[in-house]
């Protein structure tokens, strides 16, 4: 690769930059890698092996596709020309499509300044280009990575639709940012993103953008932000590294900065750039597809489609000290509160409410009641070892409620901190190379399945604890290392993830997003994970307080129409009926 890069680089030389790369063309070495590297300084440091992170296989190499070839129909824009241009203050795409600059080469270049050494290799794609990228700290001391930028994109800036991934990839307007030259803000993936993808839609191209890395060895964040130049009118899509390792005293997380490398640590990823026509674009992330597929495989669970109906047993406005698990006064059926009655009535709530307005499934919030602490810590860890004496004396009906053909599921709060004593003050992140952690966990699973559980809720599993200067974001990497080790104890359950779960969980478990959120049909996730289950919670309340009162008869358009996109609803207000699922309104 070293004799390539030489080979490359005295080529452009020796026939001077553009005209060296035109002539390599029409030898047909368009697969040979274009090298943009900068001057690495001499000595020991320097000449010393550099340790890496591991990286993916590359996108459509025979690792990825088996040593076959893979066959999509791709909607490629036709007729694009593509330079990779070599300047002194870093290299810059050129792209043109007939008569149109899509991407001009006098916006920035293809990664902001740094201390670090940069090689960038391009690679032809039918709808775009593979950005390699080999990132090095050639120094002795630490060094931030650089920001990763396709800039210069030529499209309008006001009728132009971009790519939000927050919670879901889906396309909108943008909107205003505090920073005038961001448009909408963005967020980090996989804490808060669904996946690293950016991307541009005008009236007759999609200009799609993803990061393809190995994000458990690099252990690093993508910050993702949409950027305006106002003065050359052009856009930039930015992906910024975040380091997400522990601090020095190696206790506890911090919060995400700027990726530092170590003195001689070198990383390597890819920044795939795709235009497509514009009804197609989620074809622009075939790339970010199939190095996805090769590095975590398919969906671990088998898609149902039915409605939930969400029912909350406990509140912390309802705490005092004769109630002191705050449970409501109405338990599930207008009985009383659980703490009194436990699960008498279930079967009767069942066979005269659910099952006759269409639910075969509910999902039990606050079902050992709540934590006396603020809102955002009161959910409760013991989801079946803290049940009141009155539960426990009534268990039977719950399990023969179960029997009879509902579907019970409970909701495991804050699913990522273990609690070993019921409201006890502080708890810790979740470590699955605890054994005691995960005894904890065990306790009230096994439980839970015995009793005939096959539903589980996990609560904020992508925060860590709060700590003085608020929340912070915990890496993901721990529950893709849990979940397996979940699936393989209990194979029936399946398991819903909330927050928004990002890709690769998704395909542990259904992702769990609000109504308000749904902005069409899920185009994206059943692109790049198939038969992967999506939830749309309805709380008109907070949702869509239009619905409520003498609108309440949209509602059930509103659902329908939601099940059509693919969604399948968790439904807390009682005005709301989940309908059982058409099957031909699944997608395949």
């Amino acid at each position: 690769m070293n004799d390539q890069r030489c080979i490359v680089k005295c080529a452009g030389i020796c026939l001077g930059g553009r005209a060296g790369m035109i002539l390599l063309v029409m030898f047909g070495m368009l697969a040979m890698s274009v090298a943009c590297h900068e001057s690495r300084p001499s000595g020991p440091v320097a000449d010393a092996p550099a340790p890496s992170r591991p990286s993916l296989p590359r996108p459509n190499s025979p690792e990825t596709s088996g040593g076959q070839e893979q066959s999509e129909k791709v909607d490629a824009i036709e007729g694009s020309q593509i330079e990779l241009i070599r300047r002194a203050d870093g290299p810059r795409l050129h792209w043109r499509v007939g008569n149109r600059e899509l991407i001009s080469s006098a916006g920035p270049a293809l990664y902001t300044r740094s201390a670090c050494d940069v090689q960038v290799q391009m690679e032809r794609i039918e709808e775009g280009v593979l950005l390699h990228y080999t990132i090095a700290n050639p120094t002795g001391s630490p060094q931030h990575t650089p920001d990763l930028v396709i800039g210069g994109i030529a499209m309008p800036r006001d009728t132009v639709e971009i790519v939000e991934n927050a919670r879901h990839v889906h396309l909108r307007e943008p909107t205003e940012a505090r920073d005038r030259n961001i448009l909408h803000a963005m967020r980090s993936y996989p804490a808060e993103s669904y996946s690293p993808v950016l991307g541009l839609r005008d009236s007759d191209v999609f200009l799609g953008s993803s990061v393809i890395y190995d994000v458990f060895a690099t252990k690093l964040e993508v910050q993702m932000d949409y950027r305006w130049d106002r003065r050359a009118e052009h856009w930039s899509m930015v992906f910024q590294l975040w380091d997400e390792r522990p601090d020095r005293s190696g206790d506890r997380p911090r919060a995400p900065s700027a990726a530092q490398l170590q003195p001689g640590e070198e990383i390597t990823l890819t920044v795939s750039v795709a235009a497509v026509e514009p009804d197609s674009w989620v074809h622009a992330y075939r790339s970010y597809r199939d190095a996805f597929v090769q590095r975590f495989g398919t969906v671990r669970y088998e898609r149902s489609g039915e409605p939930i109906k969400a029912i909350s047993l406990g509140t912390v406005a309802q705490v005092s000290a004769e109630n002191p698990r705050g449970y409501n006064r109405r338990g599930f059926a207008g009985h009383g509160r659980m703490d009194q009655v436990g699960w008498a009535g279930l079967r009767q709530r069942a066979e005269q409410d659910f099952f006759p307005s269409g639910f075969r499934r509910v999902m039990f919030w606050q079902v050992s009641g709540v934590y006396r602490r603020p809102d955002s810590q009161n959910m409760v860890w013991e989801i079946t070892s803290a049940w009141p004496e009155a539960m426990n004396r009534t268990v039977d009906e719950f399990r023969e409620t179960i029997e009879a053909g509902l579907e019970v599921g409970l909701w495991w709060g804050r699913a990522s901190q273990v609690s070993f004593e019921f409201d006890s003050g502080p708890r810790e992140a979740w470590d699955p190379d605890d054994p005691a952690h995960n005894e904890a966990a065990f306790l009230e699973l096994d439980r839970a399945y015995e009793l005939g559980v096959r539903l589980i809720g996990k609560d904020a599993i992508q925060r860590s604890i709060a700590q003085d200067d608020g929340e912070r974001p915990t890496s993901d990497v721990l529950f893709n290392q849990i979940m397996p080790m979940l699936h393989e104890r209990y194979p029936e359950m399946f398991w819903i993830i909330e927050p928004a779960a990002c890709d690769y969980l998704h395909l542990w478990g259904g992702t769990f997003i609000w109504s308000r959120d749904v902005r069409g049909p899920n185009e994206f996730i059943e692109y790049l994970i198939p038969g992967s289950e999506t939830f749309a919670v309805f709380r008109p309340r907070r949702e869509h307080r239009d619905l409520e009162g003498e609108n309440a008869h949209m509602n059930q358009e509103l659902v329908d129409q939601y099940m059509r996109y693919g969604y399948t609803p968790i439904i807390f207000s009682p005005s709301l009926h989940g309908l059982r699922i058409n099957r031909e309104l699944v997608p395949e």
